[in-house]
């Protein structure tokens, strides 16, 4: 009787210590997984590095009743989760769609002196971009259009569109911002541009004034594929300018003055702010400017 009393006391330690010990092991398991935790895509600089990421949340193991079995369980969740935040840091960039749409609400689509939409639509259907024209988001927006381009909205900007920008850009897509100048008047709305671009959290910022001169101006490139690829002579002509911030490029840049087109990455995606509608209409046809707009459909 006491021996079968002294067997039972001495399992009851043996299960008391090993619960201290898994215990333990879990609360490291806990810490180790927790410090990966956090980890997201960065973002890089050129066409597509990522809009955000975050590794998913992964168990540290469970309790057992053998102190080294719960040790490889946790190390082997700590790993895990290690992993997760490496493939997510170096993981390739989201497939976009290559269609192009062209926003013309909010009042835009003009001045017809300077912008040809429906030129702008054949250029890009012309070289095989699926391409469509509207003053409305049509149905099935996000899963054909991997670039959406305002073109120069002159009133105040539609907030459902305004909203799909925002998660076309998170998504790895690209905004095309198009503004005409104000000097001889005001042809263009920098404000409703800058708003949107704050929310983007862009360091870009369009001006009406300044710029080019009443005169084709052939602009300094920075190459920035594949937006660039081919281009090698952008013109604009009477065009205000692009603010470039902390983070911006000057895509295209007078020479030894201001940035005419700004880009800035913005995750896995991508801003453009073009502060000329000229070369997308009455210059349309000068230097790469076509070119440059195929290349909309290229991610």
């Amino acid at each position: 009787m006491i021996r079968t009393f002294a067997s039972a006391l001495l399992v009851l330690c043996f299960g008391c210590g090993d619960r201290d010990s898994s215990s333990d092991d879990l609360t490291t398991a806990s810490s180790g997984a927790a410090s990966t935790q956090g980890s997201s895509a960065s973002s890089g600089s050129g066409m597509n590095p990522a809009t955000s990421g975050t590794s998913a949340d992964s168990p540290a193991g469970s309790e057992s009743e053998s102190g080294s079995a719960s040790s490889a369980t946790a190390d082997a969740a700590s790993g895990a989760a290690e992993d997760t935040s490496t493939d997510l840091s170096g993981g390739a960039p989201p497939e976009v769609a290559g269609g192009v749409f062209l926003w013309t609400g909010s009042g835009g689509g003009g001045p017809g002196t300077d912008l040809y939409p429906n030129q702008v639509l054949a250029t890009l259907t012309g070289a095989g971009v699926d391409t469509e024209l509207g003053d409305t988001l049509p149905v099935g927006f996000e899963r054909r259009f991997g670039t959406l381009v305002y073109l120069n909205p002159r009133s105040d900007f539609d907030p459902t569109v305004d909203a799909a920008a925002l998660d076309l850009v998170e998504a790895g897509g690209r905004l095309v911002l198009v503004m005409e100048h104000c000097k001889n008047g005001c042809w263009g709305n920098a404000e409703g541009h800058n708003e949107l671009l704050g929310a983007l959290g862009s360091s870009l910022s369009m001006v009406g004034d300044g710029g080019a001169p009443l005169s084709d101006t052939a602009l300094v490139l920075t190459p920035t594929p594949p937006l660039t690829d081919g281009v090698s002579d952008l013109v604009v002509y009477y065009s205000g300018h692009v603010e470039l911030g902390a983070s911006g490029v000057a895509l295209g840049a007078m020479d030894g003055g201001e940035a005419i087109v700004g880009f800035e990455p913005l995750g896995w995606g991508e801003v453009v702010a073009i502060a000329d509608s000229s070369m997308l209409g009455y210059r349309l046809a000068a230097g790469d400017n076509a070119l440059f707009l195929q290349n909309w459909g290229q991610h």
